[in-house]
């Protein structure tokens, strides 16, 4: 594994703590509803079967996951959460499994 974080560890770990504690907002949950109609309406504008289609409603899709577990308290986007996901879980989301094979 490749660390990519260079810089004060103890800096990173009290932001990454300060983060991980911050409250859920309504204002975050809107930003991620109003984000994934975006990229849906973004991806309907080129042909179906079009990269640039798949990936607007893929980033359509997360968008509203990562919407409707705020809503419910729930932090899902954490290493250690995508991490122990399983693999069709995580090629729903996209990105990477299905464009690069991971």
């Amino acid at each position: 594994m490749v660390n990519l974080f260079w810089g004060d560890k103890q800096y990173f770990k009290q932001q990454k703590e300060k983060l991980a504690n911050q409250p859920i907002t309504e204002e975050s949950i809107k930003y991620n509803i109003d984000n994934g109609e975006k990229q849906k309406r973004l991806a309907v504008k080129f042909p179906r079967d079009t990269e640039e289609n798949a990936c607007g409603m893929s980033y359509s899709l997360t968008y509203k996951l990562l919407s409707e577990n705020l809503a419910k308290g729930k932090r899902i986007l954490t290493k250690k959460v995508l991490l122990s996901r399983s693999h069709n879980e995580r090629k729903n989301l996209k990105g990477g499994i299905a464009k690069h094979g991971a």
